[in-house]
């Protein structure tokens, strides 16, 4: 191949030196006829700056937080605040603009586009691919959020929406919960998951949240220190997020260790659950998507719909039989005003909307880098078309009706006064509270316990693997880096 091509001839000097194996995956996506990273001439391995830099700036956060807690969440407490202040608007926009984008490429002709050559076809079965996708975006959230999210919209709605402990109250709770799992985050993965799938599979650029950026800044600036700064602060989101996500499950397992035992857990009791789930995820890691995420995730969504199952025939089943249509259309028909509440609603929403909504947004925003790259890892040899309605709806049907039954069951025992369910309650002493009153109650917190512990696994595995791909260069297959990276969470 030479560079005399109208194509080549159009290029500056700069982006002929930087670019690697621009032709053809840089031409105009109708004239792709599909080319993969695997096609290219990649020189991976350890991104020492990358890696040594984050790596620095974590160990130092660490330091701060250790002798200076008190300093760590004043800094963080008014960050926070004044993101929400300044930037909350902002974070609705990106959610409302995922939805609509996403949209118009699942619909439009771009859905025909393939994540891959022509003629490839998809890596793993739709169940695993959907499991996957579920136990990389949610992790334990379904089951740390499902029964208290709900039950704490009923007892205090939204402001400026209706009176709590009421029947609207209860179909507001679930289509409130809805908005913040439903379609909004997916939306959001789909969004960058979908990018990154289709500049590596279909454009042969390294699988990197900074290839999504090569047609806007270019080859050199991608290639060089901004492209660097990019994957830099998406390892930096994906670390602390997935520590945050492996605290919570450890919260639980300790939690639930504590019920069932009836002696609580100290903190060193946690560190010993987490050192023994971190040996697991790391064997675990080193077996790579094709075996270990993906028989971990398949064991995950089975056991997650079998509990949701479960509560939904041994519990308040007339109620959640009416409930369920009635929750997805008062979301459906809510999805708009909710979309439209901001700053301008007044004092009142703006503390809902830090403690729920605006929440919410910056933690899938933050946690895009992640579930984008890993979703886009899994995707390949699926259209747009395919990508997008699955990795949107697949995930969100699951929710809400997972939401739903385990919600709808925890009202339904605050209406019937039984004990741990006024609200006062932490998200985890309702989940096993709610298990422990329906029937069966003491061998559910036993399996309980296996299905939060399978998900901590799963949730690490998958993060290590794509925190190993950010430092390796874009390698999807860094087995050393996979198992280093397990080690930071």
């Amino acid at each position: 191949m030479t560079t005399s091509d109208p194509y080549h001839a159009s290029l500056n000097p700069a982006d002929k030196e930087t670019a690697v194996g621009l032709y053809p995956h840089d031409m105009h996506p109708g004239l792709v006829p599909g080319i993969s990273v695997d096609d290219q001439r990649n020189r991976f391995g350890l991104d020492k700056p990358l890696f040594f830099t984050t790596a620095a700036f974590i160990i130092a956060f660490i330091i701060w937080g250790v002798i200076w807690p008190d300093s760590v969440a004043n800094v963080s407490s008014a960050a926070f605040s004044w993101a929400i202040t300044n930037a909350g608007w902002l974070l609705n926009i990106t959610m409302i603009l995922a939805i609509f984008v996403m949209a118009y490429v699942g619909f439009s002709r771009l859905g025909r586009i393939k994540l891959g050559t022509d003629d490839e076809e998809p890596e793993f079965g739709r169940f695993s691919w959907i499991a996957m996708m579920f136990g990389a975006g949610i992790g334990v959230g379904i089951f740390f959020y499902g029964p208290s999210e709900p039950l704490a919209h009923y007892l205090t709605p939204p402001p400026h929406t209706v009176d709590g402990n009421s029947v609207e109250a209860l179909h507001q709770a679930m289509a409130q919960a809805n908005y913040h799992w439903g379609i909004s985050p997916w939306a959001a993965y789909a969004l960058v998951g979908g990018a990154i799938a289709y500049s590596s599979y279909r454009r042969g650029r390294v699988p990197l949240v900074s290839s999504i950026f090569k047609p806007l800044f270019g080859s050199r600036d991608t290639d060089g220190p901004l492209g660097k700064l990019i994957d830099a602060l998406a390892l930096i989101a994906t670390l602390f997020g997935t520590a945050a996500t492996l605290g919570v499950s450890a919260i639980q397992i300790g939690e639930g260790v504590t019920i069932i035992s009836g002696h609580p857990v100290a903190n060193a009791g946690l560190l010993v659950i987490i050192g023994i789930l971190g040996c697991a995820f790391i064997l675990s890691a080193v077996s790579g998507v094709s075996r270990g995420v993906r028989y971990l995730s398949n064991i995950n969504i089975t056991l997650t719909l079998g509990f949701v199952i479960f509560v939904f025939i041994v519990g308040p089943t007339l109620l959640l039989l009416n409930l369920i249509p009635s929750g997805i259309i008062t979301y459906l028909d809510q999805l708009l005003p909710m979309m439209a509440k901001g700053l301008s609603w007044g004092d009142e929403t703006i503390e809902f909307q830090s403690y729920w909504t605006a929440f919410y947004w910056a933690w899938w925003i933050a946690w895009t880098p992640f579930v984008g790259m890993f979703v886009a890892r899994i995707s390949r040899g699926r259209t747009l078309r395919e990508f997008t309605l699955i990795t949107v709806f697949a995930p969100t049907a699951i929710l809400i009706l997972a939401f739903t039954v385990f919600g709808g069951t925890a009202i339904s025992f605050n209406q019937k006064g039984l004990e741990g369910f006024d609200g006062s309650a932490s998200n985890e002493q309702v989940l096993f509270a709610m298990f422990q009153d329906l029937p069966l109650g003491t061998i559910t917190p036993f399996l309980l316990l296996f299905v939060l512990a399978v998900f901590f696994v799963t949730s690490a595995d998958s993060a290590s693997v794509i925190m190993g791909t950010m430092s390796s260069k874009g390698d999807p297959t860094p087995i050393n880096s996979s198992s280093s990276s397990g080690v930071c969470p």
